[in-house]
């Protein structure tokens, strides 16, 4: 738009009788030097802006890249526990289920099969949760450790979910040969008003998982706010 203005006031000062459109042979060259400059001008400017405009958009997908990679497992493909602690805001003030597993006998699987075969089953684990719950809803705590927060569930819809979630090992094999595995975990539900809230449940979920290993594991021990308790056991070999 300046540039434009500036063409005009030109086209008026250097006319003759300020038509418009009669120039003597210098005034002729001087309005040709400013209409080129004009021009190469608005290219320059244009091609910085389009430089800016690339560079803006790989600025944001960097971002997003590593946005990405700090707050994903790389084992898993589902969120961390960093991740975790930036989403505790989105959880207050929505009744939630809070769910801690893990895989039985973790260490011994590995030992008998290698860190390989330990590694495709937390694949497998990250896969059923994400397929189950949604991977915005799923978390990898640690180790073998995973960690469900999941919103807008009935009592009835979060219970077939952690019955699907208990077959999820079933038949799993590593170089042909089958492995024998399962999970367990522990829940509680309840009202959050608070990140405090959130804190407890997970604790108290760990404890549910702590007490459905010692009642013989290949079980989801939960309970809710009114302390009732429930046993969900996985299939049998």
């Amino acid at each position: 738009m300046i540039q434009t203005y500036g063409i005009c006031y030109s086209l008026y000062f250097f006319s003759t009788g300020h038509d418009f459109v009669t120039y003597d042979e210098l005034n002729l060259y001087k309005m040709s030097v400013i209409i080129i400059g004009v021009v190469l001008n608005v290219v320059f400017i244009g091609h910085l802006k389009m430089k800016q405009t690339i560079a803006t958009n790989e600025l944001r997908r960097d971002n997003r890249t590593l946005e990405y990679a700090s707050s994903t497992d790389h084992l898993t493909g589902i969120r961390n526990r960093f991740a975790l602690k930036r989403n505790y805001k989105h959880y207050i003030g929505k009744d939630v289920y809070v769910l801690m597993l893990d895989v039985d006998g973790f260490k011994g699987i590995n030992d008998r099969y290698g860190h390989s075969a330990g590694d495709l089953l937390l694949r497998a684990v990250g896969i059923a949760l994400s397929g189950i719950f949604g991977d915005e809803n799923c978390y990898r705590y640690g180790g073998d450790e995973f960690l469900v927060i999941k919103s807008d569930l009935s009592d009835g819809e979060f219970k077939d979910s952690v019955a699907l979630l208990s077959g999820a090992l079933d038949g799993a094999h590593f170089e042909g040969k089958p492995i024998e595995a399962h999970l367990s975990g522990g829940y509680t539900f309840g009202k959050l008003s608070g990140e405090t809230d959130l804190r407890m449940m997970i604790d108290q979920a760990d404890r549910s998982l702590l007490e459905a290993k010692r009642e013989g594991k290949n079980r989801f021990i939960g309970y809710n706010v009114s302390r009732y308790t429930e046993v969900i056991e996985g299939s049998k070999k």
